[in-house]
C-alpha cells in the first residue's frame, strides 16, 4: 500500500545540500493556521491551552508517521547509517521542523518558557534543519523523534487534567502509569535497540 502519491513524493524530495524553504514554510503555516483556528473556536481558553492542543496533535501525528516508517515501510535505523532520506522520512522531519519553529516563536512571544526549554528548542531545530539540509540520516533522526514524541500526548493530557481539576482522579493515575511505562520502554529499550547496533555495526 502506497502511503504517498507521486505529487507528495515530488514535494518531499530535494537535492542534498539545499534547504526546501517552500516545504518548510508550508508546514509551519499549517501549524500556525491550526493554532489560529483553535484560538478562534476556543476563545474562552488561554493561549497556552490552545498551544498545548497543537502540541498534542503534533505528538500524535509525528509519532504515528515515524511508527509507520520504522515498523512498516523501513528501512530500520539499525540496518543503515547515513543513507539518503526517503520521502516519508522527509515528511516526518518537515512536520517536526515546522512545529518546532512554531513553538519556539510562540515561546519567545509569550515569554512562557525559561532558558533551558528555549535551548532545547534551538538544539532540536538545529538537528532537524541539518538533517533536512543534508537529506541524509533520516532513519536515525525519525527513530529519535518516535522515541521522544510518543510520550508527548500523555504529558499534554496530564496538563489538561490539571487544568480541569481532574488530575487527582483514577484517570490521572492511569495516565501517569502509562506515561512512566511508555517513557521507560521507548527511551531505554527501544533507544538501545535502535542506536547500539548502528554504532557497533556501521
Amino acid at each position: 500500500m502506497e502511503f504517498l502519491t507521486q505529487d507528495h513524493k515530488e514535494f518531499l524530495t530535494w537535492e542534498s545540500g539545499s534547504i526546501p524553504f517552500t516545504q518548510i514554510i508550508t508546514i509551519f503555516s499549517i501549524w500556525c493556521l491550526f493554532y489560529t483556528v483553535t484560538r478562534l473556536v476556543l476563545n474562552r481558553f488561554s493561549p497556552e491551552y490552545c498551544c498545548r492542543l497543537v502540541t498534542l496533535l503534533y505528538g500524535i501525528i509525528v509519532s504515528s508517521v515515524c511508527a509507520v516508517i520504522h515498523f512498516y515501510y523501513g528501512p530500520a535505523p539499525w540496518h543503515i547509517f547515513g543513507n539518503n532520506n526517503t520521502p516519508l522520512q522527509n515528511a516526518a522531519l518537515l512536520i517536526s521542523l515546522g512545529y518546532f519553529i512554531f513553538d519556539f516563536l510562540w515561546c519567545c512571544l509569550m515569554g512562557s518558557e525559561g532558558k533551558a526549554m528555549l535551548a532545547h528548542h534551538v538544539v532540536s531545530l538545529a538537528g532537524l534543519a541539518y538533517t533536512v539540509y543534508l537529506n541524509r540520516f533520516g532513519a536515525g533522526v525519525t527513530a529519535v523523534c518516535l522515541g521522544a514524541e510518543i510520550t508527548n500526548p500523555m504529558l499534554q493530557f496530564r496538563w489538561f487534567l490539571r487544568e480541569h481539576n481532574l488530575y487527582h482522579t483514577r484517570i490521572g493515575e492511569v495516565n501517569d502509569y502509562i506515561f512512566v511505562f511508555s517513557f521507560a520502554f521507548w527511551r531505554f529499550w527501544f533507544g538501545v535497540v535502535s542506536l547500539l547496533p548502528s554504532a557497533v555495526f556501521r
